[in-house]
């Protein structure tokens, strides 16, 4: 599991490109998707280990430009700590998944530029619960889920956490990739030890789809749950 990156945001929140939020009644006050660069030490040339830290710079500083255009700079400096202190820490569980643009390694350190897509509902929770308004004084956005509508392609994500994650992933993509036949395509977006996410393009009914991956694919047993949105968690079940 990639442990989670913390940084001060208070120094950064003036030197990113703060925008105001000017987005109607009709429209997500939150950007459907952000670019941002990350770095990562590799330390006794371990590439996979700097890998995964640029990967988690490069989120953290995506969420912080996320909330910044959001939220608006008023809200960002003044509930710059909490923020730091509450939300940030969370980037990684806040993200619905990400696609890697770009990577390089120099031999000391691992670059990356990321696409990613942070969950709406998700972030409005956290910022609900740790007391940071959701506009600076104009009508505040109001998360209103999609309508569920089994008869187009939909681009979901589907988590599996457990011990051997990763070993399991192979069986899962498969069982995807071959078994469901609503299934349009299936890519990996996200690998850890004890942490896999896929990117599924779906053209069916996600709860019918989140009790099948409940049961059938694992030699073992799991709990699988759909989120509501954009979701499935399977987990390996503890007996």
């Amino acid at each position: 599991m990639m442990r989670k990156w913390v940084f001060n945001i208070s120094a950064v929140v003036f030197s990113i490109g703060l925008i105001s939020a000017v987005a109607s009644s009709t429209e997500p006050k939150f950007p459907y998707e952000i670019e941002a660069a990350g770095t990562g030490e590799i330390l006794e040339g371990n590439e996979v280990k700097g890998r995964e830290n640029a990967i988690l710079d490069a989120v953290s500083k995506a969420l912080v430009e996320y909330l910044s255009e959001g939220l608006g700079e008023e809200v960002m400096r003044e509930y710059a700590s909490r923020i730091d202190k509450k939300i940030v820490p969370e980037a990684e569980d806040l993200m619905q998944n990400f696609l890697v643009l770009s990577e390089d390694s120099t031999g000391e350190r691992f670059s990356v530029l990321l696409s990613v897509k942070f969950n709406e509902e998700l972030v409005e929770n956290l910022l609900r619960e740790s007391g940071i308004p959701l506009d600076s004084g104009g009508d505040a956005h109001v998360y209103q889920p999609h309508t569920m509508d089994s008869s187009r392609v939909r681009l979901f994500s589907v988590v599996y956490e457990g011990n051997g994650a990763l070993a399991d992933s192979l069986m899962l993509e498969r069982y995807l990739s071959e078994n469901v036949s609503d299934v349009e395509s299936v890519r990996i977006s996200r690998l850890a030890e004890s942490r896999v996410a896929f990117e599924i393009a779906f053209q069916g009914d996600l709860l019918e789809l989140a009790g099948k991956l409940a049961t059938g694919w694992a030699p073992f047993t799991v709990e699988s749950a759909f989120d509501g949105e954009n979701t499935i968690r399977i987990r390996q079940s503890v007996d």
